[in-house]
């Protein structure tokens, strides 16, 4: 199941208490947002409520400004934190690679030739030597030396451009960490599998949806669940 082409996908989740389905499908109802689809669970360990609604604005003067503006009220009383995402919205994708082009040159092959649904606004190494290819496609490519000394500092400068460009997903390439079975080429394996990726952050499925996604890198890895879907 995927979302319709014109709808509208609103996600929020709050502290677990009554009311929070309601306070969201009132707010549709009376700013004239149609709901298609509607999903919500509670989740009982960290106490919080999670709702997706999929909907068509149905008022000629809908815009999501307008929208955070009016539902901002509503959403303080619950403590809610929401999103909008637009029709035909494409992951934002970062490729951080080395010095080594035949990952690199596929993806971007089947980037430009509309193979891969997603967005590369940048592309970021360690090393200049695939500056021409990145710039013969028109994206922007950042050379961050790291030696041990400096790698805090290169760290750095990464989230602060992942951040810059709104990246939703990286891929990262290292030849010597990756194994795969002896029988399946990286140029071959590693595209699909970043399409795969793509894929399901966007889709809807018998089985559910992905809600959020932290990225962040946590000592503590039960602090909270890496995907919440």
């Amino acid at each position: 199941m995927s979302s319709l082409p014109d709808s509208w996908i609103f996600t929020a989740h709050c502290p677990s208490r009554l009311g929070t389905v309601d306070v969201v499908t009132r707010f549709m109802a009376e700013s004239k947002n149609y709901i298609d689809e509607i999903h919500s669970f509670d989740d009982r360990v960290s106490e919080r409520f999670f709702i997706r609604i999929e909907f068509q604005p149905q008022g000629e003067d809908f815009t999501p400004s307008h929208f955070d503006e009016c539902f901002a009220p509503r959403a303080a009383e619950f403590d809610m934190e929401w999103s909008l995402t637009a029709p035909g919205h494409r992951e934002r994708v970062a490729i951080l690679v080395s010095k080594f082009d035949h990952c690199l040159n596929d993806l971007l092959f089947r980037h430009r030739t509309g193979q891969l649904d997603i967005e590369i606004p940048v592309i970021i190494s360690n090393h200049p030597d695939l500056r021409s290819l990145a710039e013969w496609h028109g994206i922007p490519y950042y050379h961050l030396p790291i030696t041990p000394e400096t790698k805090p500092k290169q760290e750095a400068q990464i989230l602060d451009l992942l951040d810059q460009y709104d990246i939703d997903l990286v891929v990262l390439y290292d030849p010597d960490a990756l194994l795969l079975p002896e029988d399946q080429e990286p140029r071959k394996r590693l595209p699909r599998l970043v399409q795969a990726v793509a894929r399901t952050l966007q889709e809807m499925t018998a089985e559910g949806y992905v809600f959020r996604v932290d990225l962040r890198l946590r000592p503590d890895p039960g602090a909270t669940p890496v995907v919440i879907s």
